[in-house]
């Protein structure tokens, strides 16, 4: 499941800081949004845009924004377990079907999903300075690059900023404010029970989670009449720039990651377990800024562990991932020694 428990003891979210990075105070609009994707990686695709808001007037149903996208990709079985939503055929036409009542959904091009998500928060901003979009991602940040790649492939962003002035990751926010005694985990089924005290509250779709999000932070800002305390999170708010550059970042460790496949080639082969970890490691590598021929330098001058001390990762995986590049490379040799042996000349042979 996506959202797997995550002790808040064993990796809380870091705390954002305000400076360029931050939002800076004034009258803002916070709006719960989330998405139904067919995986977690940046390549993956938006099955459904959900979003949900509260102001001081009666709720109405124009507070809640669902449409549903009709993805180039099949959602992958963790998306299809977490969201209950699958591609299906149907004679020449693929069509998403809600696996929980058995209809199929009523999409939209992505483009025209968009479009209508940003009319809408463009009304949700209404007097406002402008909205806050707030999510909820405990673990890996993959929600806000996947919206951003998309305003990007039609070029929304600008229209986009004009509306959205920050976005504000709620699982650091519910960390730091929340009650550490009640809250063991930064789940959202966990917070469900633990901060609002209902167990079976409908987190399936995103627009399911964005109404138990806004309840959840209304409890932990201490907001009056259930509504968010805005000034409580703009602390937490990373700006739209803020948040493209990290995307830039983003996007540069994947490539560098991509380079160092040959040393992870045979773990990332096995179960999902080993696959899981091998992940990680090479991800500490790839944020260390070593790609597979600064890390053949770094062997060659055995420097691996003092170029890996920055990223100030365990010392047991640190260890791992030393004795992994030494074992590539030590092979590598080998074989290169093996091949100039056969391609060498023989000194006494017969011509």
């Amino acid at each position: 499941h996506f959202y797997k428990r995550l002790s808040i003891h064993r990796a809380m979210p870091e705390k954002v800081a305000t400076t360029e990075q931050g939002l800076k105070p004034g009258k803002y609009q916070a709006v719960a949004w989330d998405l139904d994707t067919t995986g977690r990686r940046l390549i993956d695709e938006i099955c459904q845009i959900g979003g949900f808001y509260k102001t001081v007037a009666a709720e109405s149903d124009d507070n809640t924004f669902s449409q549903y996208v009709m993805p180039y990709r099949n959602p992958n079985p963790g998306a299809r377990r977490s969201f209950g939503i699958k591609v299906v055929n149907i004679g020449r036409y693929r069509m998403l079907k809600d696996l929980n009542t058995g209809k199929i959904l009523k999409t939209k091009s992505e483009v025209s999903a968009l479009q209508d998500f940003m009319s809408w928060l463009g009304r949700a901003k209404g007097e406002s300075d402008g909205v806050i979009l707030i999510c909820h991602e405990p673990q890996r940040k993959v929600l806000v690059p996947l919206l951003l790649e998309a305003l990007y492939k039609y070029n929304l962003l600008p229209a986009f900023t004009n509306v959205v002035k920050g976005f504000c990751n709620t699982s650091t926010v519910v960390s730091e404010l929340g009650d550490k005694e009640k809250i063991t985990s930064l789940s959202l089924r966990s917070l469900c029970k633990t901060v609002l005290g209902d167990t079976n509250l409908p987190t399936n779709s995103a627009t399911d989670r964005c109404r138990v999000l806004v309840d959840i932070l209304a409890a932990v800002t201490g907001g009056e009449n259930s509504l968010i305390n805005v000034d409580k999170i703009i602390e937490y708010t990373q700006t739209v720039q803020s948040e493209e550059s990290q995307l830039k970042s983003l996007k540069d460790v994947l490539g560098t990651q991509g380079t160092l496949r040959p040393i992870f080639e045979s773990q990332l082969k096995q179960k999902r377990l080993v696959r899981e970890r091998a992940m990680n490691l090479r991800r500490t590598i790839a944020e260390a800024g070593l790609d597979y021929s600064a890390l053949e330098s770094a062997y060659k001058e055995g420097s691996i562990r003092k170029q890996l001390e920055p990223t100030k990762a365990p010392t047991d995986d640190i260890d791992e991932i030393v004795k992994l590049i030494e074992e590539h490379f030590s092979v590598s040799d080998g074989k290169t020694n093996e091949v100039k042996i056969k391609d060498s000349p023989a000194v006494n042979g017969s011509s």
